[in-house]
């Protein structure tokens, strides 16, 4: 008799592009602190690709995405999200680590949450980088039929501009439609440290210590 399948409520989406040290940092966090029933799909989004199958070889990655050519952000989003076989998605990025140990019994209640208040779009899991209820790609737990439903940006010319995965676009759809974005009061990530400064699409710099 052949083994269940079995499919939990949630998964991690990860995108990495040649980010092989902060990438293991991130996957080890995970799996040393998440003690909940997860997936992770990995998108390594055209880059090296030695390193990616160590770490699928090491039992990091659930579900492997390996992208011929770097596509962007938005449209790697979009591939993560379209190969995410759970009803919801908590999207994580590689300079992200997981800070704390996060029991099932958290991550049902969050997923009750969204399910029993339709308004509440998605939950921030690391703090609010855009303002009070103001939606941000930084980590955050969303359904995934939910984020499939967002039309696609308009803005922009160019290879990456015509994208639904967008900062600016979501932040407008949120508003523009009502839909809340909630922050959990003790947060799952914080910054893996190293030296960098980020441009934030929603404007400003922050500086990485």
């Amino acid at each position: 008799m052949s083994k269940e399948y079995h499919l939990p409520s949630v998964s991690f989406l990860f995108l990495d592009f040649n980010k092989k040290n902060e990438s293991e940092i991130a996957l080890k966090s995970i799996a040393q602190n998440a003690k909940f029933d997860y997936k992770l799909v990995y998108l390594s989004n055209g880059g090296e690709q030695d390193y990616v199958w160590d770490f699928y070889q090491q039992g990091y990655i659930d579900n492997l995405i390996l992208n011929k050519e770097n596509n962007g952000l938005g449209y790697g989003t979009e591939d993560l999200f379209r190969f995410c076989e759970t009803e919801y998605a908590v999207y994580w990025q590689n300079d992200q680590i997981l800070g704390r140990e996060i029991y099932q019994s958290e991550i049902d209640y969050y997923i009750k949450s969204l399910r029993q208040n339709q308004k509440i779009g998605a939950i921030g899991l690391a703090g609010t980088p855009c303002g009070p209820n103001t939606y941000s790609e930084r980590a955050h737990i969303i359904n995934v039929k939910f984020y499939n439903t967002i039309p696609k940006s308009h803005g922009g010319c160019g290879r990456f501009n015509h994208l639904k995965y967008n900062e600016q676009s979501v932040q407008e759809y949120f508003k523009e439609n009502g839909y809340d974005f909630a922050t959990t009061s003790s947060l799952w990530a914080i910054d893996n440290g190293v030296n960098t400064i980020r441009e934030l699409p929603c404007g400003g710099l922050v500086k990485m210590r």
